[in-house]
């Protein structure tokens, strides 16, 4: 991973992690960052057990409709691809996330979130705490 970003609040403790994994340099079919995904997706899973959901959308009404505009279509919203896990039965961890990105439209990364089971808590303290700003 290039990058972790930790959410909590001394009230809540950690609510969020995200992790944030290297740059696929001139990807862009997507290949590079679908063959990560995929084997980050089987990692996961042989803790967590199968995926819940795992999207491969491209929108109806792109424009972005090629084999090489693959990232073009991530990075304008018209494509989603990722694996998402609901944990119902863990005690601290809530869902994991693996979604595909891109910060242009040529080189693609992945982020993994892993929200745990505070994360409303977590949510209404930063909401109490931006109101309180001013």
């Amino acid at each position: 991973m290039e990058k972790y970003y930790v959410w909590s609040f001394p009230e809540t403790g950690i609510a969020l992690i995200e992790s944030v994994g290297f740059k696929h340099q001139n990807d862009t079919y997507g290949t590079s960052i679908r063959t990560d995904m995929n084997r980050i997706a089987k990692q996961i899973a042989s803790k967590y057990g199968h995926w819940s959901d795992h999207v491969d959308l491209l929108q109806p009404d792109s424009i972005y409709t090629g084999a090489f505009e693959w990232s073009e279509s991530v990075h304008y919203n018209q494509r989603s691809y990722s694996y998402t896990w609901e944990l119902d039965s863990h005690d601290v961890l809530q869902s994991i996330v693996l979604s595909a990105k891109t910060d242009d439209y040529v080189n693609t990364y992945f982020t993994i979130i892993f929200e745990f089971t505070n994360k409303s808590q977590f949510d209404l303290v930063r909401e109490k705490r931006e109101s309180d700003v001013f």
